[in-house]
């Protein structure tokens, strides 16, 4: 094969990595849906595709997910997980999802990154890395999670915040990097105190 032919095939693939028929499929059917409404659709339409998403899921607007040709088996989504509009989910590195996770709208979740390059190329190669987000946390609106962070079971995530270092069990993170405000959030509340 030829050096430009080669050249060619690569950039071919390149360009085609990104490209998911399934996923498409899915985002088309649920492109016909308004917001709030077929949110259990949306979940059916991405089991359907092939993601893992557990029983009573509700995705309130179908988030964009980017990552290679692996991305179907990248997301796990536990049982009753709740998405809300316009979220962002990089499925470079498996995403994980807990039973009964809440989850804001405009959420990124991020796998990759760049390791800093030299001066002339500061975003040097790609790395990847997990994300975990444990069973009952709620990630408020607009918040970031970087590559390789995990969220502790029941936390809360303040509106905003931007997620750099794992966030302990039951515990009230916020801000920008995100820190510690409260260390022990109470395990059981009721509706009406």
């Amino acid at each position: 094969m030829s050096l430009k032919l080669k050249k060619i095939s690569r950039i071919v693939k390149e360009e085609l990595s990104g490209y998911h028929p399934r996923l498409q499929v899915a985002q088309l059917i649920c492109s016909l849906l308004p917001a709030y409404a077929g949110s259990r659709v949306r979940a059916l339409a991405l089991r359907a595709a092939g993601f893992q998403i557990g029983q009573g899921c509700v995705i309130w607007g179908m988030p964009i997910l980017t990552g290679s040709a692996t991305l179907y088996k990248n997301l796990h989504m536990g049982n009753y997980a709740m998405i809300n509009l316009g979220c962002l989910f990089d499925l470079g590195s498996p995403i994980h999802i807990g039973d009964y996770v809440a989850i804001g709208h405009h959420v990124s979740i991020l796998t990759t990154s760049h390791i800093q390059g030299p001066s002339n190329f500061r975003a040097g190669p790609t790395y990847s890395l997990p994300v975990i987000i444990e069973s009952g946390a709620w990630i408020g609106t607009r918040t970031t999670i970087l590559p390789g962070v995990t969220i502790g079971t029941g936390a809360v995530v303040a509106a905003g915040a931007l997620v750099t270092k794992n966030v302990p069990a039951n515990s009230l993170v916020g801000g920008v990097p995100a820190r510690i405000i409260k260390s022990q959030l109470p395990s059981h509340l009721s509706m009406m105190d």
